[in-house]
This record gives structure tokens, sequence and C-alpha cells, in this order.
């Protein structure tokens, strides 16, 4: 087998960054937001196996430019013997380099910032691309020690994994000529860095517990700064808003940017996310996914889903795909959207309470064609739709009676239709109980389409 189809199976076993873990036991109750699971470098071992293997490793430096640095407690000539190794062995191939801590105790028995680690950074940084910072919070301030720069990093990402989240103000990097790409979790002040916002092409921010992200304001401060983001994924706090006068930030670069709030126990805080979308002009966005209250099943106002409409109307955007969870909807604005929307192909609406009749039969209207042919009227290039929704919103057969419909266009696009259907367990009226027996029976008819080639799901998720 040639060297470089060697190299390039190798290449496919390596492991960059080591993985995020949920800690359990005793450290769930230290303040530990996570911690990472740790291998053995895989190509010390295959470097046993052969010479040939041995020498397939000291002829493609590039293996060893992932550099994976897990803290433990271990001593500091340890920390220098296997990175030295492993920065040896890269020669001068552009480096990965991912810091973070052990999983094997406490994050506050780790001790201090081992210094070994930062002068191996201070001695390869022009060499480094991508580097993944995931410590705790206190950990920060020791990153600074040597006043690291970073002349040839594209790719930064930060996670604070203790019960520190305001540590951007520790951290300086430099000019960053060639920083592309930024992704934080759980860093609750990054507005607080100094990078260059307007070079960033992909961005998240996002936080996993309640109260450690972002407000909006702020969020749209960052947002106005980064003219050239294509791709964002922003995870909001829910906090008081004030209101007053809206002014618009235009993203013409922004084609995928995906929103969620974190629901905060025991307060009662308007829904965010409208106030990010209604200061946002985005004319080439394609692709949003919307996720409303993390953490409760409790649905979020229709303001949410009224802001994406507005957004899309206002924005005039060639939108191919919508995910859209866990807000309540107003017949007229989804129908509004499905209307003028005609450059839509995935459609995903979950938990929302949204669907009636008229929307599927909306869906299921034709019109025919100069070839005698018949095509949907409204979004006729749709070709995934999934629906999660109460029963008793909208009837099976005027479903069926959509899904039916949409098959038998020429140019065909439906490709795949999910439906689950929320039951409640409370007593069944005779009406409700015909109802739910008619939608069955309705839905079986869907078994011919599946024969034919739809990907067709049909499901029911049973509430208290």
């Amino acid at each position: 087998m040639p060297k470089e189809v060697v190299a390039d199976i190798f290449l496919h076993t390596l492991i960059f960054p080591f993985p995020r873990v949920q800690p359990s036991g005793a450290l769930a109750n230290l303040g530990d937001w996570s911690t990472f699971s740790a291998s053995r470098h895989p190509l010390l071992s295959f470097e046993l196996v052969s010479r040939n293997w041995k020498d397939v490793l000291d002829t493609f430096p590039n293996l060893w430019s992932y550099v994976n640095i897990l803290i433990d407690r271990i001593s500091s000539v340890t920390y220098t013997r296997y990175i030295g190794d492993q920065l040896s062995r890269s020669r001068l191939s552009p480096l990965s380099v991912s810091i973070c801590h052990s999983d094997s105790g406490s994050v506050t028995r780790l001790g201090a910032f081992p210094v070994a680690i930062l002068m191996a950074l201070f001695s390869v940084n022009r060499r480094i691309q991508t580097l993944h910072i995931c410590l705790p919070g206190r950990y920060f301030p020791s990153m600074q020690q040597l006043h690291l720069s970073f002349p040839t990093l594209q790719e930064l990402v930060l996670l604070s994994s203790s019960e520190t989240s305001e540590v951007a103000q520790h951290l300086h990097f430099g000019s960053l000529p060639n920083l592309r790409v930024f992704h934080a979790t759980d860093i609750s002040n990054i507005d607080k860095l100094s990078l260059p916002w307007h070079q960033i092409t992909h961005f998240t921010n996002r936080h996993v517990e309640a109260g450690r992200g972002l407000p909006a304001p702020r969020a749209l401060s960052i947002l106005k700064m980064m003219s050239r983001v294509s791709v964002c994924r922003l995870s909001l706090d829910l906090q008081f808003l004030l209101t007053g006068v809206v002014e618009r930030t235009t993203l013409s670069k922004l084609h995928s940017f995906t929103l969620s709030s974190v629901h905060r126990q025991g307060f009662a805080f308007p829904p965010v996310i409208p106030s990010v979308l209604n200061s946002l002009i985005l004319p080439g966005l394609l692709d949003l996914s919307v996720t409303c209250l993390l953490g409760v099943t409790s649905l979020d106002q229709v303001g949410t889903f009224t802001s994406i409409r507005q957004l899309i109307a206002r924005s005039s955007s060639p939108l191919t795909s919508l995910y859209f969870d866990n807000g309540a909807i107003i017949q007229d604005d989804l129908i509004h959207f499905l209307t003028n929307t005609p450059t839509l192909q995935d459609l995903r609406l979950t938990n929302t309470r949204g669907i009636t009749d008229e929307v599927l039969n909306h869906l299921a209207r034709r019109v025919d064609t100069e070839s005698d042919s018949r095509v949907p009227m409204f979004v006729p290039h749709l070709h995934t739709l999934h629906i999660s929704d109460y029963i008793h919103t909208f009837h099976g057969e005027a479903y069926v009676q959509m899904v039916e419909s949409r098959w038998t266009c020429h140019p065909r696009h439906l490709k795949s239709v999910d439906l689950c259907q929320f039951q409640v367990n409370v007593f069944m009226t005779k009406e409700r109980a015909d109802m739910e027996e008619a939608s069955i029976l309705a839905l079986s008819r869907l078994d011919v389409l599946r024969s034919e080639g739809l990907d067709v799901v049909i499901s029911t998720r049973w509430l208290n």
C-alpha cells in the first residue's frame, strides 16, 4: 500500500479535540460544567507495529500537527517531554492545538496552570492555525503571562468549564490578522474580547447554563461589527429589554443563522429572539433555525414567529430552509410566510401548535402550467416537511390530501414528510375519539406513497 494512502488512513484515526463529556457523580457537584475524555495518542501505538508504519509517521510530519494537551496532576517535566516530542515530529507543519482539563479529578485539585504549556505555545505561536482553550475560568488569567500572539491563527475556540463565565477580560491575543472562525461556550462577556470582529466569517456563542449567555443588546453590538459573517449560531439569555427606536443592521453575507433562547427558572421575561430579528436585515439568508426556551416544554409567545415572518419579508431573503421549535404560531403569520417565500425547500415546525386545516389546504393548492402539468401554488420547491403538533389542531384527512396533492405534481419535489402528533393523557370525548380514529384511517393511505418512494414517518408523543 502506498505511503500516502497509509498516512491518510492514520489521519482519520486522530481525535481532535478530545471529546467533551458531562461530569457525573462527585464531579458534578464541584462546580465543573464539563470535563474531557482523553485517550492514548494512536500514532504512538502505530509506530510500534512495523518499521514501514514508523517510516510513514516520520515521512508525513502533518500527522503530528494535531496537539491535544490535557491538564492533569502530572509533573512539568512530563508535559515538556510529551509536548516537545510531538512538536518536534510535526517539524514546520501548521498546528492545531487543544488545551483542556482532565476528567480524573476535580478542577479545584489540578493546581496552577503548568508553565511548560505556556512555554510550548510561545515556542510555536507562529505555527498555530487552530487553538481550542477549554479550561476552568481561573486558568484564563494565566494565559497572558507570556503575552502570547498568534499571527497565523485562523480558528479560535473558547470554553469556560467551571462556574466562572466572565473571563474574556483576561485574554489578549494581539492583532490576529488571519482569524476567521470564533466559537465561544459559556463565556458571558465575549464582547470584552479585543478581536478583529470585522474579519470573522463563522461565529458561535452558546451557553448550556442559564445566566451565562449574552444579553440581546450586547449580542447585537457584536453582530454590527461582523460585516463578513456568513454562518452565525447565537444563544441568548432571557432578560428584561428596554424598548425604543429599532436601529437595523444589514448583514449581507450572512446565509446561515441559528438562534436559541435558554429558559431561566423563576423569571417571567418577555421573548428575547424578536429583539434580535427585528434589528436585522439579511438579504442573503438561506437557512434559519430558531429554538425557543430551551429547557422547558412551554411555548414561546407568537411574537417570535411573527418576527421571523417580518425579517424574511423585510430582507427579501431567498430562504431555502426554516426550522422553528417550541413557539406558538398565528395561522395568518404562517400562511403569509408560505405565500411569500417561494424559494423554501425544507420546512420543519416542531412543537408549535400552529398547524391548521386551512394551512394544510393552502399547501395543497395547485396551478396548471403551460405544459399541462400541475405544480404547487405555494412553496413549489418544498421537498421536506416535518411537523409536530397537537392532534386536535388539524384533521388527518387534510394532512393526507395535502401530501397526496404535492406528491402527484410534476416535477415532483416532495421527498420527506414527518408527522409527530401530540396526545394528552386526559379523558377523551366521543367527538375527539372519532376524530382520532378518522385521522388514523386517513394516515394509513400514506403507506401507498411510501411504497412509491416517499420517505414517510408518522409517530405519536404522549404528554402528561
